[in-house]
């Protein structure tokens, strides 16, 4: 066991599958060698992050930083949702993976 976590041969390490997912959707899966499911999340990720509904798209008015800061938070729910459902995701079949 290292730093809490289960290793059978490098397999199935719950936490470090959770934390690449964290980086970024899809990594967790792409290391838990789940490649189509990672690349879809790769993908979301992208057009979450970087897309036309990105926070880096929307104007903002710094005039009034209040109204700034919930619009880019706002906008940014999706690809936040999106991480956490990688993160349980990677997680959970990394854990199914792990030898009892």
């Amino acid at each position: 066991m290292v730093w809490g976590m289960k290793v059978a041969g490098g397999k199935g390490r719950p936490l470090l599958a959770a934390f690449l997912s964290g980086l970024f959707p899809g990594i967790g899966q792409l290391y838990n060698r789940q490649f189509p499911k990672g690349a879809l999340f790769v993908i979301a990720g992208i057009v979450a992050g970087f897309g036309p509904f990105s926070p880096a798209a929307a104007h903002l008015n710094f005039d009034d930083p209040t109204v700034a800061l919930e619009k880019t938070l706002v906008t940014a729910l999706p690809f936040f949702a999106l991480n956490l459902w990688a993160v349980i995701d990677a997680y959970r079949a990394a854990k199914a993976r792990q030898p009892e």
